[in-house]
């Protein structure tokens, strides 16, 4: 099961992932066990649809920062899911996907 988890700031996202225990004993975040698997993404940005020209005259498409800090969860465990409940959203269209979700 993929759990999206979104937070204000990097501090916040970094305190629930402790508060689910998935640190070890010096506290430092585990991204992978057997149990589950994190990838704290960060700020993402997603694509206005405008179309930009750089100085050498390069067409790019203009990318603005999302509010919040995102991080991806995967895990059947439920005791951590429940420990991240504060912290789920509901994602209809990813901007980053797990291997194998389609």
């Amino acid at each position: 099961m993929i759990t999206r988890l979104k937070t204000a700031t990097e501090a916040e996202m970094i305190t629930a992932l402790k508060s689910a225990l998935l640190v070890d004993a010096e506290g430092e975040l585990i991204t992978a066990t057997h149990d589950y698997f994190v990838s704290v993404d960060g700020v993402l940005c997603d694509y206005t649809g405008i179309i930009l020209t750089d100085d050498e005259g390069n067409h790019y498409l203009e990318k603005l920062p999302l509010d919040g800090y995102h991080a991806n969860l995967v895990t059947k465990d439920v005791s951590i899911i429940a420990a991240l409940a504060g912290v789920t959203i509901a994602v209809n269209s990813p901007l980053i996907k797990i291997a194998g979700e389609v």
